[in-house]
């Protein structure tokens, strides 16, 4: 949904600034007149140490009562929102002369007080004359209401701790409450704000350009550009700021929007091509970081944008360059302010210029675009970078939770990889993506997801995105479970073939050293490699989605797989001292981290390290640093047996086993 600005000149000089003296008002202030169709609070002074504004509230009758509310600073002020606010019209009567009604922007009600005195906004016409209140600037008495030839003054009644007032309307002159029409404060637009608008950049439109000259054409397409605000101090806070084209920069360097040393051509008697801050146009050119090309400055380049309580806006140059002639431009440090505006060059039409403040500009309506939100269903995703070139994971931790979240080469997201997809719970068009392994988020804070004119790319904060489903099922995605049933579970026999740059070629497998229980790798066939029973001891969850890990312990006869400190080696012990073990998938489908779980605590598991091959005689050994990879197993099954036939003819036949001959 589009947001409109109306800039209206009105506006403008409605904030008690001289246009002239190249100001706007930034904090709220006493107005120096009313103007019609505007918005105002009504307080009690200037807003300083207690001052109060007019609000309206809800009473436990759910009637709308009016309170005075505290507006110590514009902090405050902005707290109380639309419904502090009152937007204005004029009349004016022989006998009266000039009369305001205040409607309030948040209920629309208009400020109507029950004669009866108890201050609640009445919706009966005859509680109220037709005529509303008179002001005059500079009264302190403040706003009075005129009603059957009567004059009403308000009445404040404190409540407790100070920080409201009721009122009430009493007959006469007199009054506790001198309220008057305050000017809200214009607000200087940060960095984030801009950029906020379509997720991490934004686009605006001004209209009311209709030369069709070339210069003015290209001044206003400028404009047309799609920006970046990027802060003079680099800071998502900052006010003062560079437009970098979105999609430009290229190193240190990009495209910016700035006032160029170019002038309109001078046409008839209009405003003459030469004149010091008039008759500029608006230009797309190079900064390298906030360095300008040789005859520019960088002050013309960085931009103010404010906006009032009506959103209206005033986009601010922060220096304009002058010149005595056309070709002549001043590098100089010296400040010289001015405003986006509409001016009559060539004739009736208008062009789009910079020019110092002057009742006699027009300041332009512009239009800031929202972009497209887009509301991803739940379910799993890949995250890349815009270009695709990298994908987002999360990286292995001795706790899930400790794991960092890194960009690696594309080509490392696979769909048995939960490290490499981001899952989304519900939903939403402000997506907080956690890592399906380790539970990671991917951002701070979820941002808004917008679409970009890429299919499947999008703006989500300050990043640009390209994000894409993942088809995933079941909840063991990511670690082995060696078997669908119980049973299958407790009569697997696996081997561990060792897999890495130096084994290439070989068939390494996991077996026990010769006089020793230290297991070790070597080049052997399949048949000769060592035989662990693989037994199911616990199973926990982790990550997103209910993923569950299955942890096993892995036996050889009455042996089991335990580490020997002094040797710091893997080795077969008959004392079980409760390691076990999770088989983690890696980006070769089949290969797996083999990883030694130390403990599982409130679903938080912790790793002592992973498995691993090393030093000259290939002993199985533990890696504490889990970034280092010096190879995977992979987990094979016995051959299958050979059977053979028994020669003869049918008959009886007495069977015994060879290793014991009693059976």
């Amino acid at each position: 949904m589009n947001k409109k600005f109306s800039t209206l000149l009105a506006a403008f000089v409605m904030v008690g600034a001289s246009v002239s003296a190249q100001t706007i008002t930034e904090a709220v202030a006493e107005a120096d007149s009313i103007v019609s169709g505007e918005y105002y609070y009504l307080g009690t002074a200037e807003p300083a140490g207690g001052s109060k504004a007019l609000t309206i509230v809800k009473s436990s009758a759910n009637k709308d009562s009016l309170v005075l509310k505290v507006i110590a600073d514009d902090a405050a002020a902005a707290a109380l929102g639309d419904s502090a606010l009152w937007s204005v019209s004029t009349g004016s009567t022989v006998a009266l002369g000039d009369y305001f009604t205040f409607t309030n922007v948040l209920t629309s009600k208009t400020l109507k007080l029950d004669k009866k005195g108890n201050a609640i906004l009445s919706n009966d016409d005859a509680a109220v004359d037709k005529f509303g209140w008179a002001w005059t600037n500079g009264n302190a008495a403040g706003l009075t209401h005129i009603a059957g030839g009567k004059t009403y003054t308000l009445v404040a009644t404190n409540t407790a701790g100070g920080t409201a007032d009721s009122l009430s309307l009493s007959e006469g002159t007199t009054t506790t409450v001198a309220l008057m029409p305050l000017v809200p404060a214009w607000k200087a637009m940060t960095v984030a704000e801009l950029n906020g608008i379509n997720g991490s950049h934004f686009t605006w439109t001004v209209d009311g350009t209709t030369s069709t000259t070339d210069q003015a054409v290209n001044s206003a397409n400028a404009f047309k550009t799609t920006f970046k605000a990027v802060g003079y101090n680099t800071q998502e806070t900052d006010t003062t700021m560079y437009l970098q084209k979105l999609g430009s920069l290229t190193g240190t360097k990009a495209a910016y929007l700035n006032v160029d040393t170019v002038y309109y051509t001078k046409t008839g008697a209009l405003i003459d091509s030469t004149k010091a801050n008039g008759g500029l146009v608006f230009a797309l050119d190079t900064l390298d970081n906030t360095t300008p090309k040789a005859g520019k400055i960088a002050e013309s380049f960085q931009f103010k944008v404010w906006k009032n309580v009506k959103d209206s806006i005033i986009i601010e140059v922060v220096n304009i360059p002058t010149a005595a002639a056309n070709t002549t431009f001043a590098a100089t440090s010296t400040i010289t302010s001015g405003f986006v505006t509409l001016v009559g060059f060539d004739g009736t039409s208008k062009a789009l210029t910079a020019s110092a403040p002057s009742t006699a500009n027009v300041l332009p309506s512009v239009t800031l675009g929202a972009g497209t939100k887009v509301e991803l269903p739940a379910g799993a995703y890949y995250i890349y970078k815009e270009a695709g070139d990298s994908v987002y994971v999360s990286t292995l931790a001795t706790t899930l939770a400790g794991a960092t979240n890194v960009k690696v080469k594309a080509g490392y997201e696979k769909a048995w990889l939960p490290s490499s997809q981001w899952s989304l719970a519900s939903t939403t068009n402000k997506p907080a993506f956690v890592n399906r392994e380790s539970g990671k988020s991917f951002a701070a804070s979820a941002a808004t997801l917008y679409s970009s004119d890429e299919e499947g790319v999008y703006y989500y904060g300050s990043d640009t995105l390209k994000i894409v489903p993942v088809a995933t099922e079941g909840i063991y995605v990511g670690y082995k479970k060696m078997g669908e049933t119980a049973a299958e579970e407790a009569v697997t026999k696996l081997a561990l073939q060792f897999h890495s740059v130096l084994t290439e070629g070989t068939t390494p497998f996991v077996r026990e050293a010769a006089n020793d229980s230290i297991l070790e790798v070597a080049n052997m066939d399949k048949e000769n490699a060592l035989y662990f029973n693989v037994i199911p001891v616990d199973t926990f969850s982790i990550g997103a989605d209910s993923l569950v890990a299955v942890a096993y312990k892995l036996y050889n006869g009455t042996d089991t797989l335990a580490y020997d400190a002094t040797r710091k080696a893997y080795k077969l012990s008959t004392s079980d001292d409760d390691k076990y073990f999770v088989f983690r998938e890696t980006t070769t489908e089949g290969w797996y981290q083999v990883l030694p779980v130390a403990s599982v605590s409130s679903g938080a598991w912790t790793l002592e390290g992973q498995v691993s091959a090393s030093g000259t005689s290939a002993e199985v050994v533990l890696n504490t640093d889990l970034n280092l990879i010096n190879g995977y197993f992979s987990l094979e099954a016995p051959l299958a047996p050979e059977y053979a036939t028994i020669e003869g003819t049918p008959g009886h036949k007495r069977i015994s086993s060879v290793e014991n001959p009693t059976l």
